[in-house]
Order: structure tokens, then sequence, then C-alpha cells
């Protein structure tokens, strides 16, 4: 490929989950395959100033929520540009991108699915109308990656054909992951005896934190030194709280915050806990698998791509707490099963899951679509 050529990724940007983590590895490693990402979002916030500390180039268009003046200056965008690539990630920046795209026909259009609208929207209002507007629009995009196995299979019973569908899994960087310093048990006071279980996650209702809290007291009553530690924040917060205090688990439930050190938080925990209700793929998990963690989680969506239970982690039944206590559990009394957990998770994510298998298999992805399009 031709050195400094642009891929033009559009994402609203008013959040910094998966997909935002993943749009910043991509970018940041594009050049060393001749390629230069640029990112166009909605929402001047903690994305747009991440992509400019690592200095990737990002536009933000900061118009109302719902601005049709965003179709026109990405129309802009990609007049300027004139990108080789034009692709899209979420709901609104899918809409407005391939409508902006339509203009363009001869730049190919590519949209990433990272998780199940379904499960993203608690309003039914909101999901009947996002659902609209995605289903309207899909017949635009040229190429879709699914981050899992389970999203292909989703896209392909909404009609879409499998020749359009590629799977390609995010990766980590293994290395950032696999070493770190558990700061949190000085933070929060706890001692090396006390147990750790950790998560790390946004907290809304999808991920299903409410079913972690509510199995401390069963878990406390087989090690009262067991601390829950929940690293991540969102609008549940406080019903969170509310929550842990209807248990009888204060001083045994941590909300430590949003941060950035994930590796050191990861590094503190004695095992990891996803209780959400559907993952696209499950980054969090994948982390705390490079970190050399054993990892409870529930059996959703992309999850089951990389953990076969009981041979790399411990898979349990959605909305269960009594399931969430009982593998908890397990893992406290047995540690040289939790430990060989740990190695077969790691080795796992070294070998499938890296930043260099995600490069490799978007940038063959772009090669092949642009092949195409010259054919």
């Amino acid at each position: 490929m031709e050195q400094n050529r642009t891929v033009v990724h559009v994402i609203g940007g008013g959040e910094f989950g998966g997909a935002e983590q993943h749009i910043l590895q991509l970018l940041t490693l594009l050049p060393h395959y001749g390629l230069k990402g640029k990112v166009v979002c909605f929402y001047e916030a903690g994305f747009s100033h991440e992509l400019r500390n690592r200095g990737i180039e990002v536009e933000v268009l900061k118009f109302d929520r719902f601005d049709f003046r965003l179709l026109s200056g990405l129309r802009e965008v990609f007049e300027r540009e004139q990108p080789l690539i034009i692709h899209t990630h979420g709901v609104k920046a899918n809409f407005f991108g391939r409508l902006a795209a339509r203009k363009f026909p001869h730049i190919p259009l590519v949209t990433t699915i990272h998780s199940l609208l379904r499960f993203d929207y608690t309003n039914q209002l909101a999901y009947f109308f996002a659902y609209r507007m995605e289903k309207w629009t899909r017949s635009f995009t040229d190429r879709f990656i699914a981050v899992s196995r389970s999203i292909a299979d989703y896209l392909q019973e909404e009609g879409i054909e499998s020749k359009k569908i590629s799977v390609i899994h995010h990766g980590i960087d293994v290395d950032q992951f696999s070493q770190g310093k558990a700061v949190l048990r000085d933070e929060l006071g706890l001692s090396p005896d006390d147990y750790l279980i950790g998560v790390v996650s946004r907290l809304v209702k999808i991920k299903g934190m409410d079913y972690a809290i509510s199995a401390m007291p069963k878990i406390l009553q087989a090690n009262p030194r067991a601390h829950l530690v929940i690293v991540g924040s969102g609008p549940e917060e406080a019903e969170l709280k509310a929550a842990v205090e209807q248990h009888h688990v204060t001083g045994h439930v941590h909300f430590v915050g949003f941060r950035k050190d994930i590796a050191n938080c990861l590094h503190s925990f004695d095992c990891f806990v996803s209780a959400s209700l559907s993952e696209g793929l499950g980054l969090n998990i994948l982390e705390a698998m490079a970190a050399s963690l054993p990892v409870v989680v529930t059996g959703v969506g992309g999850v089951i791509d990389f953990t076969q239970d009981r041979k790399n982690g411990l898979l349990i039944e959605p909305q269960s707490s009594e399931d969430i206590a009982i593998k908890v559990i397990e893992l406290m009394n047995n540690p040289g099963f939790a430990k060989s957990l740990a190695e077969e998770a790691f080795r796992q994510v070294e070998q499938s899951f890296s930043l260099h298998a995600m490069l490799t298999n978007t940038v063959r992805l772009y090669e092949q679509i642009l092949e195409e399009t010259d054919g």
C-alpha cells in the first residue's frame, strides 16, 4: 500500500468504551501499515482529548444530539479528505456517515458492529428509532466487520449476505496488561490476606453489576475477607451504591471510579468477574486474562468466542447471583485450579487476541475491499 493514505473513522465519541479503545489502538498502529487514520466524532470529550494526546488527527463536529448539520459536516470532511476508506462505528455515526458517503460512491464504506442494539437501549422507544436508523441505511455499507461470531450470525439473520461480513476480533496490548503494580490494596487500606474480586466496567444496566453485588453476602459467608472492587463510572452508580446498603455489604464493596491505570487495577485483584447480560466481544475480560487473572464470566455474545468453561475460565448463567457466588467461592478455595485457568487464558489471549492479529486482519480486509473496488 502507498504511504499516508487516509482511512476516516466516524464515531459519536461521547463515551469512552470498547469501540473508542479499539479505534485508539487501531489508528495508533495503522501508520506501520502505510495508512493514516483520522477520526471524525460528534463530541468534545475524553475520547477526542486522548486522540490528540496520541497525535491522531481528530475533527469534532459539535452540533446538537441529532442535528442534520452533521450530514453536511461529514460531506465536507469526505470531500476535503477524499479518504481511501470511510469506516463507521455506532448507530448515530453509521446513520449520518452512510448518508454522507452516498455522495462519494467511489469510496468504499465499512461499518464495524461492536454490539447488539437490543441490549444497548433500555428505553424501548429509543431502541425503536435506533433500529430503524440502522436498518434503513445498512444497504449503503459495502462491508461489515463483526467483532464476534455471534454478531456475524445476527447480521445474517437480519438479511445481510455472509460475503459482506467479516469477523475480526478486537485485539489488546498484551504486554501492557501483563505487567502492573497492585496499587488498589494500599489505596483502599486492604491487606495482602484480603481476597479482591475485581470488576472493570461502565456502570450501566446491561453490565449486570447488581448481580455481582447481590452475590457478596454468600461470598462473605465463605470468606469474610472478600472484597468486591468496582472500577468504572456510569449512570447506575447511585443505584448500585444503594444496592450495597440493601445487601448489608458496605465496607466490602468499593467503587473506585473511572481509572486510566487499568493494568495496575487488574494486578490488584485475585479474580475477575463479568456479569454482563450481553457483550459484543468483552475487551475487559480479555484484559483480565492478559493480566493472568482467573475469570468468572457470563457466556454471552462474543465471550464464548474465547472462553472455554473450566479450561481458561468459569462460565456462569446470566442474571444469577447464586452462580457468581458459587464460582467465586470455588476459585477462592482452589488456588491451584484458579492458577491453571489464568495461565491457559493468558496463552490464548497472547496467541489469538493481540493487537498484531487485529491490525493484520483489518488491513488485509481493507486491501481486499480496495482490490474489489478497483476491479
